[in-house]
């Protein structure tokens, strides 16, 4: 029998299929809401995927975080592939430095968050243009818990933060060119493009493709003479076919003529 979590800030009305009042609560080792840590400049607006590992369908949840206003401006929180479908939600920053967020099924029992990992909302925030470099904590402000009928069960929570780079270092870094080198895509998670950026000791032929978990040929970015130093490809996921493809997770990998090879994965959400 199938088992149907609903998360809530501990202690408040349980939104199911009917109300009903918790009445009693444990914590939870095997169940995991986590913030990913994200990197950005000054002026970037960057989205902070919350993470959830769990092991029984979930039928709605309450995020509630804490984060410096002085630094931060929050815009909007956004549901992922894995509860595009739940058709009541919503998002307050009333409180400064507190970000608000919940969404539930109206029918809990049978349209759930299905047991896995992965994200499950994304909040998107501008880094104010004065912000100093540094990294800045994104915490949880409460106990955030699962309900599965009248029992709250409370999972691991893991804070993390928004690292705020320095523009001049970053200039210093990508005006001196390296070797071989594929560097992560930024943003990353990402939602409409993403750009990729990889340096060559020398200039030669390169490919630069993408593949889905399969390890199928989704799209070749890039294939043909590139200068050495530091070079950039953007890519809008979409396939070879110009269709949009699906969110989840994508490897990209890139190939010289003297076979140096480098892949790494990235994120896709809508």
């Amino acid at each position: 029998m199938s088992r149907t979590l609903t998360f809530v800030i501990a202690l408040m009305v349980i939104l199911m299929e009917g109300c009903t009042i918790a009445q009693a609560q444990y914590f939870s080792d095997q169940d995991t809401l986590s913030v990913v840590s994200v990197s950005g400049l000054p002026g970037d607006t960057v989205g902070i995927p919350f993470d959830l590992h769990n092991i029984f369908a979930v039928g709605g949840f309450q995020i509630r975080v804490t984060y410096d206003s002085l630094i931060f401006t929050p815009v909007t929180f956004e549901l992922t592939y894995r509860d595009s479908t739940f058709n009541l939600f919503g998002s307050n920053f009333g409180d400064s430095g507190v970000a608000n967020f919940m969404a539930t099924s109206w029918n809990p029992l049978n349209n759930t968050i299905f047991p896995g990992d992965g994200p499950i909302t994304v909040l998107r925030i501008m880094i104010k243009s004065q912000a100093q470099p540094g990294e800045y904590l994104i915490e949880f402000q409460n106990s955030l818990a699962t309900s599965r009928g009248d029992t709250l069960v409370i999972p691991i929570l893991q804070s993390s933060g928004v690292t705020v780079l320095s523009p001049q270092a970053i200039g210093e870094e990508n005006s001196i060119p390296g070797a071989f080198e594929l560097s992560q895509n930024y943003p990353n998670p990402f939602n409409r493009t993403t750009e990729i950026l990889f340096w060559l000791g020398e200039s030669g032929k390169v490919e630069l493709k993408v593949y889905d978990l399969l390890g199928n040929v989704v799209t070749t970015l890039y294939s043909g003479w590139a200068e050495a130093g530091r070079n950039i490809v953007i890519w809008n996921g979409r396939n070879d076919n110009s269709n949009d493809v699906a969110s989840g997770l994508y490897f990209y990998r890139l190939v010289d003529a003297s076979g140096n090879a480098a892949t790494n994965q990235m994120t896709l959400l809508k």
